[in-house]
Order: structure tokens, then sequence, then C-alpha cells
């Protein structure tokens, strides 16, 4: 009785839409605060240079620091699928601002990757993960 209670308040108070979205919500809500914890564990105890040093590119960057190459691919796989995830869930009112986001995003993170620009791209996508949170 009690569980089928919660999930009619739940139901009432959010709607049965988003009560289907709640699942997708906590999985991102996940993803964003353990590279949080990942970028500043990285920022803090491998990265070897100042904060003042972030917008420098410095050639090698990702043959120097090898987990930051892994911070670029898991950032890059977590922005492709949730591209293909856009693509083949339901309309929302705002399905193509999503979609133009992701694309742009996947944009910019292949662009960093493929240009020295390792510095700049972590710290822009730290600062990104770290607004997901909250």
């Amino acid at each position: 009785m009690f569980p089928l209670a919660l999930t009619c308040l739940f139901f009432f108070f959010i709607g049965v839409r988003n009560y289907y979205k709640t699942p997708e919500n906590r999985w991102y809500y996940t993803y964003y605060a353990l590279m949080v914890v990942f970028g500043v564990w990285m920022w803090a105890g491998v990265l070897d240079w100042p904060i003042s040093d972030c917008v420098e590119t410095a050639p090698g960057e990702f043959g120097r620091v090898p987990l930051l190459l892994v911070y670029y691919q898991v950032q890059l796989a977590f922005y492709l699928s949730s591209f293909m995830f856009i693509l083949f869930q339901d309309r929302e009112t705002n399905g193509w601002d999503m979609y133009i986001h992701h694309a742009v995003t996947l944009t910019l993170v292949s662009i960093s990757y493929a240009f020295p620009f390792g510095r700049v791209g972590f710290t822009v996508m730290f600062l990104h993960d770290i607004t997901d949170v909250f």
C-alpha cells in the first residue's frame, strides 16, 4: 500500500511524463558528479600546470598527461551517446535546441582534441560539468 501511495503522490506532483524521465536524470547527475570528482582529482594531483596557465597551449599535452586523454575520451563518448539518445527519444519542446547543443559540443571537443588545446578544453569541460551538477 505504501509504495502505491508514494507512486500516486509522485505522479500527482511531477506528472507521468517526468516520472519516466527520472532514471535518465539520475544517470546524468551521477555522470556529472563523478566527472567533477575526477576533474578535481586531476587538477589537484595529476595536472602540473597552475590555474593561470589553463588558457595556454602546450604541444604533446595528451602524451605527457595520459589521464587527460582518458578524460577527453570519456567526455566525447558521453556526448556522443547523449547525441544519439536525443535522435531516438520522443521529441520535446527543446529537442532541436538540445540536438544542436550536443552537435556543437561534439565539434568543439573534437577540435580541441585535434589541435593541442588540451588545457583549454579540460578547463571548459570541467567548468561545464560543475554547473551541470548544480
